[in-house]
């Protein structure tokens, strides 16, 4: 689950860590592979969709290493093909990726229709108001009758 959220994280956000993280879950479902193989066939089921998903997930990093790793568990059971579904997450992930950049375009195109003198530079916080300055603390909350939850 974590490979698939920074994965999704990293089509919005190109930040190094994000990718040195990534390679991090890959070490790790590796190194899982590797100790599960022991127990194989049985551990086949468990560990081959992390291998599929760290397949889909880091295009180049030690991609031969998992790609090995997932035609040895494929082989336990005949007619599983684990190389279908690591091409389906890939295929989920580029279409996260051209929905990311088609919305940028589009914010980017709605930027450049907005008057002129209007800043579009959002870091700079220190002009807008203060949300709290206009809440009211003094609600009075509904004490009739009603559904008490416990």
């Amino acid at each position: 689950m974590a490979c698939i959220l920074n994965r999704i994280l990293r089509s919005f956000d190109n930040d190094p860590a994000l990718l040195r993280e990534a390679e991090g879950y890959v070490d790790h479902i590796i190194v899982l592979a590797e100790e599960a193989s022991f127990n194989r066939p049985i551990a086949a089921s468990a560990v081959s969709s992390p291998l599929a998903v760290a397949l889909a997930y880091v295009e180049h990093y030690r991609y031969v290493e998992v790609e090995t790793l997932l035609l040895e568990y494929e082989s336990d059971f005949l007619g599983l093909q684990y190389f279908d579904s690591s091409e389906m997450i890939r295929k989920g992930f580029e279409h996260i990726d051209r929905n990311t950049r088609r919305n940028d375009q589009s914010v980017l195109q709605s930027a450049e229709g907005l008057p002129a003198g209007f800043d579009t530079d959002l870091t700079n916080f220190s002009n807008l108001p203060d949300m709290m300055d206009n809440y009211n603390t003094d609600t009075t909350l509904d004490s009739g009758p009603g559904c008490i939850i416990l």
